[in-house]
């Protein structure tokens, strides 16, 4: 089926079916109607190479994450390309796994075909060429949990610093002093403001966190919260309570507690941050905190999309709430 043979049966021009397809606000709304029932009527579909081609647009976007090991980005992903598919659009995903070298394969990628827009997830450490040329190539752009130093960019981040509150509250409340930290890496944007929450809150409880209680994990393996915690029970006398900045790091502490023969929250007490799925089936059970990953990539894709449809549209930040899921294991 093709559109000659619509405008054929409508009575309209090849043009005025376009214009229906691909501008609707354009056309009289008595024309408009009419086209519509026939191609219901005839069952077509637009291709999309074809429309791109009288748009100009691929309906296609990118989401670039630091990696697709750590659950929270599948989630964030899953969010995006639910309002994506439903608005027409694919979505391509991409890892940088970390390295410069990788960001700059991507943007070559980016170059060679035509992307409509960009989301950045993840505290990634994006390098500022690779952003500026985005921003030459005016390509709209989206963070999610990552604070662009453009300023023009929107961004989507979730509440990391009441996250911490909570979970040093529920620490506190349950009598604990003697607390220690695995934290990520610290250059990132969530790491920064959990960390500096985190000596807040001890701060203010009269708690002084030593250097030897706070040990670097990385946010995307289990074996550095395994190795964190084995460090950490070499203290004297060993932390009653551990924060650990996500869930893949405390699933790895409670890995080794229970390797070493000690029980939790008996004996050393965890606490994480996302709520993956994972967190409810390890033993115990995970208490952490719950990030809504899935609407942070919802709210991203939205934003794009606003972003891709107007030429101008200003900055918008969005907070996004947590909550403080208890299980066993704190």
């Amino acid at each position: 089926m093709s559109i000659k043979k619509i405008a054929e049966q409508a009575k309209v021009s090849i043009a005025t079916v376009s214009r229906v397809l691909n501008h609707p606000d354009l056309v009289h709304p008595d024309t408009k109607n009419r086209i519509m029932k026939i191609i219901k009527e005839l069952d077509y579909a637009p291709n999309p190479f074809a429309q791109g081609l009288t748009t100009g647009k691929a309906f296609t976007a990118i989401l670039i994450v630091p990696t697709i090991r750590n659950p929270v980005f599948g989630q964030i992903a899953e969010g995006c390309e639910d309002i994506f598919l439903e608005n027409g659009y694919d979505l391509m995903i991409q890892s940088t796994q970390g390295s410069l070298c990788k960001q700059k394969l991507i943007l070559n990628k980016l170059l060679k075909r035509r992307i409509d827009g960009v989301i950045l997830a993840g505290s990634g450490l994006f390098h500022s060429d690779y952003l500026e040329m985005l921003k030459k190539l005016h390509i709209p752009v989206v963070a999610v949990e990552y604070l662009p130093s453009q300023q023009e960019y929107s961004y989507v981040y979730i509440d990391d610093v009441a996250g911490t509150r909570l979970a040093f509250e529920h620490i506190i409340n349950q009598g604990h002093k003697n607390i220690a930290l695995i934290t990520g890496n610290k250059q990132l944007f969530a790491t920064h403001r959990r960390l500096k929450e985190a000596k807040r809150m001890l701060n203010e409880a009269g708690i002084k966190l030593k250097h030897t209680h706070s040990k670097l994990g990385s946010y995307d393996t289990i074996e550095s919260g395994f190795e964190a915690l084995q460090e950490l029970v070499q203290l004297k006398p060993k932390p009653t309570a551990i924060y650990a900045f996500n869930d893949i790091m405390a699933i790895g502490a409670i890995k080794a507690i229970n390797q070493l023969g000690l029980k939790a929250p008996d004996d050393i007490a965890i606490i994480g941050f996302d709520n993956i799925p994972m967190a409810q089936f390890c033993t115990p059970s995970l208490t952490t905190i719950h990030s809504p990953s899935f609407e942070m990539g919802q709210h991203a894709a939205r934003l794009l999309l606003e972003n891709m449809q107007n030429k101008i549209v200003p900055q918008k930040k969005m907070l996004l709430p947590v909550e403080l899921i208890v299980r066993d294991s704190c």
